[in-house]
């Protein structure tokens, strides 16, 4: 099979002779062809998974890309976190429901023995071969044979029977139990027993490919030999203890949503579970034919040692300020592949020195680049989404505050008030990744809390280039065609393509080399791309406030929709989280202000006259202290005779009050030595 030269046609645009019989594979059916090649296929996938979870798409495509990175050489780990109820477990259980059902291992607190017992195959090595072990060797019984233990048939049986047990027995000296991980993907639905954790630390953080270990076996008080081999993907959804965190950071980690959206969407969605089941039992057709596409790529990748190869430049979009930045562009190039391998069907495949290589296409990498965007911040950190959120909507906003002054001013813009004790475990997580510092206040009983991060991290410092997708296509378009001059049309490798009928062949009608891997599929899956541009429009636009006569009462009103929105309040003129156009606390403040009957205007006329009852608002409240005005935002006591005063000029006045005294009694101490 020798490639015939083509020196007319260009350098960047050559054209491969198809070439046949060159594999011979299993028949790729036509809906799964027909999906594999679709240039829809990540939003074909978010629909189907949209019928049994409701949003969370980085969290589920997350897994799907885990799973299929298990049989690649490197695969993906992912940690889920979030509060307990949101949806980790659900998330992770339905969407590898697409892969086969022995690759994936749910494992729930498991001791080493119960892995070793589930899991472990017992074999020992002879010449250089690992051999089962088998079962120990049957001993023959007298009843068995006529004429008992006198007759020779039983004395032959028993001679061998000794034989194969000296023989078993060491074998079983030499035996060890054989875990193979390789193309798994393990699930930590709970944290692990710490010696199981110990076992799988070295393969799960992918430090040495075969790792041997030695336990204690509770039964036979014996050490036994226990041997680890290949990678697996891993997904853990409790990352609470210390072990389980350090892993963690080896990983991607997401959260899932927890709106009020999401709420009522799951909550419909399982009343429709309840209320048709038999339409939610079966697979979906779209289901079937993604578990082949799968199967196919499982099949491929294991019989023609498939690997993955990213011809572009890019290291320079990604971040270069910290340590962690270099394990995370390992988890970025992994993404990659995984995507890649998703679009097999539609991918040349590179051939060198009898090795294969896929190869990924542009939109491959600016997909994954969008997809870790969005968990970009949550996995660099190791953080949970609502403390990130936390930090950039409440803590960024001021220069200063206090566990009591952030405890209530996030209560303004949740519908469902935590406690300080909470506020206070996100602050001190704040502190751990170095975006809040702390220092010790004015009465040194409590602390200050300011910001030190600011802005959000993001994996392109400059968002508008990461969103036009002509600019970044350009410059790794670039990269793509030195490398077809160089290593392609020099090396004169073969470039290969996955028929319909299972053979690696690539015909003409299949476009150019370039052509190929330039082709844009990522603007035609407008569900992935609408959720990532929507990370970028968190802005909402302001609405003014205005009178609003209906049923002749003049109301302070403006939103129609009815629930809390960044802004400005109409009444203290703070901005913060407001609902028709004023905050929480002036809703309260205001709550017994008198709204009077307003006449009907006549035709014609636009304004009011002076004579039109206004709105009573209550008196302002003067700090005793300070002399100022409290506003509906400020904290206050209210002392004896009706005055009031702000908290910290309470505790201003309080430390005036004991510097005065220990000065007095200073003076009284001198003057008795005198």
């Amino acid at each position: 099979m020798s490639e015939q030269p083509n020196e007319e046609k260009k350098p960047l645009e050559f054209k491969i002779p198809a070439i046949k019989n060159a594999f011979e594979s299993m028949r790729i059916t036509e809906e799964v062809w027909k999906l594999g090649n679709s240039p829809q296929l990540i939003d074909v996938i978010i629909n189907d998974l949209n019928k049994r979870i409701k949003r969370d798409i980085p969290c589920k495509l997350s897994v799907f890309f885990a799973g299929i990175s298990a049989y690649l050489q490197e695969p993906i780990n992912v940690t889920f976190r979030g509060e307990s109820g949101c949806g980790k477990s659900y998330n992770v259980t339905e969407t590898l429901k697409y892969f086969p059902s022995q690759d994936v291992w749910l494992l729930i607190a498991m001791s080493p023995k119960t892995l070793v017992h589930q899991q472990g195959v017992t074999v020992f090595e002879e010449n250089g071969r690992l051999i089962p072990l088998g079962d120990k060797p049957y001993k023959p019984r007298t009843e068995e044979f006529q004429g008992g233990k006198n007759s020779e048939e039983y004395k032959t049986a028993g001679n061998n029977y000794r034989s194969e047990l000296q023989q078993w027995r060491e074998r079983r000296k030499r035996a060890f139990s054989l875990i193979n991980l390789k193309n798994k993907i393990i699930v930590f639905l709970q944290p692990p027993y710490q010696e199981t954790l110990n076992m799988l630390y070295p393969i799960l953080s992918h430090d040495t490919l075969r790792h041997e270990y030695r336990y204690v076996n509770p039964d036979t008080l014996m050490s036994e030999k226990v041997v680890l081999e290949g990678y697996p993907a891993s997904i853990l959804l409790s990352a609470q203890s210390k072990s389980l965190w350090e892993l963690s950071t080896r990983c991607f980690t997401v959260t899932p949503e927890i709106s009020t959206d999401k709420i009522a969407e799951v909550n419909e969605l399982r009343n429709q579970q309840i209320y048709l089941p038999w339409n939610y039992t079966e697979d979906t057709e779209e289901g079937k034919n993604i578990k082949g596409l799968l199967q196919i790529i499982k099949r491929e990748i294991s019989s023609r040692q498939l690997n993955v190869i990213t011809p572009y430049i890019f290291w320079h979009l990604f971040p270069t300020k910290i340590i962690r930045d270099m394990r995370d562009f390992n988890h970025l190039t992994q993404l990659i592949h995984s995507v890649t391998m998703l679009h097999l069907l539609q991918r040349p495949v590179v051939e060198k020195d009898k090795k294969y290589f896929v190869v990924s296409s542009i939109d491959d990498v600016i997909f994954s680049l969008y997809l870790f965007s969005m968990v970009f911040e949550t996995t660099r950190t190791g953080t949970i989404e609502n403390v990130l959120e936390f930090y950039r909507n409440i803590v960024s906003q001021k220069s200063e505050w206090t566990i009591q002054d952030l405890t209530e001013e996030y209560n303004l813009t949740v519908k469902v008030p935590v406690g300080s004790h909470r506020i206070r475990s996100w602050i001190k997580r704040l502190q751990q990744i170095g975006y809040v510092d702390s220092k010790k206040g004015f009465d040194k009983r409590e602390y200050l809390y300011s910001p030190i991060k600011k802005g959000e991290e993001k994996i392109v410092e400059d968002v508008e280039k990461l969103k036009d997708q002509t600019i970044l296509r350009q410059e790794l378009e670039k990269s793509l065609k030195n490398w077809i001059e160089i290593d392609v049309n020099n090396r004169k490798v073969r470039v290969w393509g996955i028929s319909k009928d299972g053979i690696l062949v690539l015909d003409e009608d299949n476009g150019t080399f370039l052509e190929r891997l330039t082709k844009n599929y990522l603007s035609q899956n407008k569900i992935f791309y609408q959720r990532f541009l929507s990370d970028f429009n968190t802005v909402k636009e302001e609405k003014l406030p205005e009178i609003v006569e209906k049923t002749g009462k003049e109301r302070i009103s403006t939103i129609s929709k009815d629930e809390f929105v960044e802004g400005i309040c109409s009444v203290c003129g703070e901005k913060t989280m407001v609902k028709g156009g004023i905050c929480s606390k002036c809703e309260k403040e205001t709550e017994g202000t008198v709204i009077k009957e307003l006449p009907k205007l006549p035709e014609g006329q636009t304004t009011l006259p002076d004579s039109t009852p206004q709105i009573e608002t209550p008196s302002k409240k003067v700090c005793c202290w300070c002399k100022k005005d409290i506003l509906p935002k400020d904290t206050y006591k209210e002392l004896d005779g009706g005055n009031f005063i702000h908290n910290r000029c309470s505790d201003e006045r309080t430390a005036q009050w004991l510097k005065e005294r220990l000065k007095i009694k200073g003076d009284e101490a001198r003057g008795g030595k005198k």
